[in-house]
């Protein structure tokens, strides 16, 4: 009888440690945009210099357009779930974005962004 009592106590404890978790979640990341109706607005460039130096910019404001992160804890309950890390990541919409860039880079406002206000915008 005793035997038995042993032998059942080993399978649960075998059971126990080579089972793992029964719920799992990895988390994901989400991206939410700001300013997202926005319209692109109208410009003129003097040349396209002009136009490829302002978009040189803009590419590089774009790529650093992030606002703000928000990271969520992990929560691990052993042999039951484990949850980690969900991330919400908030960024300025790309026209958003373009709009900010043109009224930096157009210094007279005038809506004609000229090659030497490009190149000052750039530096």
């Amino acid at each position: 009888m005793l035997m038995k009592f042993y032998i059942g106590l080993l399978l649960i404890a075998m059971c126990m440690v080579s089972t793992g978790c029964l719920l799992v979640s990895t988390g994901n990341e989400k991206v939410r945009l700001v300013r997202e109706r926005e319209a692109r607005k109208e410009v003129v460039f003097e040349n396209d210099t002009a136009a490829q130096t302002f978009d040189k910019v803009y590419q590089r404001e774009l790529g650093n357009n992030t606002i703000g992160r928000n990271n969520s804890g992990t929560l691990l309950i052993p042999f039951i779930c484990a949850v980690v890390d969900n991330t919400t990541t908030t960024k300025v919409a790309p026209n958003a974005v373009y709009n900010d860039c043109l009224a930096r880079c157009d210094l007279d406002q005038n809506g004609i962004i000229t090659e030497e206000e490009a190149r000052k915008y750039a530096e």
